[in-house]
Parts: structure tokens; sequence; C-alpha cells
């Protein structure tokens, strides 16, 4: 079960969810796997930071599957999808969302959605703030359109390095 300061505000966890998979339907399925990770933690931030580690294993989950996903197979696999985005992300934003790397689209829809500092958002996807802050722009340069897509989801740069000690690999 989510703890009680989840429950209060359950609603914007649920929003993180559905910006990062795109159906109401993954995000209350990455909500209760969440809680059951986090049964033991006391804070909003925590079980942010949850929810966005089960949301970025299934988009990394999703994209070896299938490579990055189409917007129009989530909707053909998802019909109740369309109905249910009235106060999701707008369609082509979506689709700019779909096309991102699954680090990219956490940092980004974390930050520029919901306004997580570079620092709490860091250690939730293995960077540094520095990384984070990088992939935020990068991303944020894609939904406007003034950079290619697709870039490899890999280590390119050196601000991108997994925080140092960390023997977790960068996912």
């Amino acid at each position: 079960m989510l703890t009680r300061s989840a429950e209060e505000h359950r609603t914007r966890l649920r929003s993180v969810a559905y910006r990062l998979l795109g159906t109401y339907e993954e995000a209350d399925e990455a909500l209760r796997a969440a809680a059951a990770r986090s049964a033991d933690a006391d804070t909003r931030e925590a079980d942010r930071d949850a929810v966005a580690r089960v949301c970025l294993e299934r988009l990394h989950l999703r994209e070896s599957r299938h490579g990055r996903e189409d917007p129009a197979d989530r909707a053909a696999a998802h019909p109740d999808a369309a109905r249910h985005r009235p106060d999701g992300p707008e369609e082509p934003e979506a689709a700019a969302l779909d096309a991102l790397p699954p680090t990219e689209r956490v940092v980004f829809v974390l930050h520029d959605a919901f306004a997580v500092p570079y620092e709490e958002i860091a250690p939730v996807v293995d960077l540094t703030p520095a990384g984070a802050r990088q992939l935020v722009a990068r991303a944020r340069r894609r939904v406007e359109g003034t950079e290619e897509l697709p870039v490899p989801d890999g280590l390119d740069g050196p601000d991108l390095r997994p925080l140092e000690g960390d023997d977790r690999h960068h996912r």
C-alpha cells in the first residue's frame, strides 16, 4: 500500500506515471508495482521516485521488446488511450515523448512537467545532477523539434557518466 502521504497525492503520482507511460492502464499498473516496492517509504519524494523507477524499467522493457514505440501502435494496443487523453499530454507532445529514449523521457517529464529538481532526478536515473540537466536539455530540443531523433540512449558524454562508485548499469 502507498504511504499515507502518497494516498494524499495519488493523483499526482498517477499523472507522473501517465505522462511517462502514455495510458492510464499502464499508469495504474506502475502505481501498484511502485506501492509494493515502496512499502517502507515515508515521504512523497520516495513514492515519486519509486513510481519513476518502475516507469523507467517499463519503458526500457518496452523499448527492448519493440524498439521505440510508434504512438499509433500504442493507440491500437490500448484503444481506450485516446479517450483518456483529455488531461494528458497533447498529441504532438505525446508523439515527441514516445520518440525519446527511456531515460531522457523520465528526466524530461519529471523536470519540465512536474518541476522536480535535477538533484532529485539524478539518483532515480543513476546520473549526476549535471548529467540529468544535460539530458533534459537534449530532450527539450527533441520535443521542440530542433534536434534529430532518435539518438541512442547510451552514455555518450562526460556529464552522462553514472555516479562514481555506482556498480549498477545505466538504464
